[in-house]
C-alpha cells in the first residue's frame, strides 16, 4: 500500500466519522484531503509525479486526468466554503459522492 493509498484510507475514513456525528465541516474537510490523496496516487501512476500545492494539482489534472479534474474542481468548491460559510448535509452527501466518482474514475480498490 502507498502512503496515498493508506492516507485516502485515513482521511476518507475520519470524513465518515464527522458526516456520522454532524461535524459538517469537518467531514467536508477530511473528505477532500481523501480526494488530494486520490489525485496525487492517480497523478503518480500516470507521470510518474505528484503535485505540490492545489495550483500544480489543478494543472496536472486538467492535463492528465481530465475527467479527474472535473471532480476536483468541482470539490475544491466545497472545501472553501467551509472556511466561512455554513455547510449542509446535502454539501457533505455531494462532497461523498463526488469522492465515490473519483475511485471509480481512477480504478482504485481498497484492500
Amino acid at each position: 500500500m502507498t502512503i496515498q493509498e493508506e492516507a485516502f484510507k485515513e482521511f476518507y475514513e475520519w470524513g465518515e466519522r464527522a458526516y456520522s456525528e454532524k461535524a459538517l465541516r469537518v467531514a467536508i474537510s477530511n473528505y477532500f484531503k481523501a480526494l488530494v490523496e486520490l489525485c496525487d496516487h492517480a497523478l503518480l501512476k500516470k507521470t510518474g509525479r505528484m503535485a505540490g500545492n492545489h495550483t500544480q494539482r489543478f494543472r496536472m489534472l486538467r492535463r492528465h486526468l481530465p475527467e479527474l479534474y472535473g471532480v476536483y474542481d468541482d470539490i475544491f468548491t466545497f472545501y472553501t466554503k467551509t472556511y466561512d460559510e455554513f455547510v449542509s448535509e446535502e454539501d457533505v452527501s455531494y462532497v461523498r459522492k463526488g469522492i465515490l466518482k473519483a475511485k471509480e474514475l481512477i480504478g482504485f480498490k481498497e484492500d
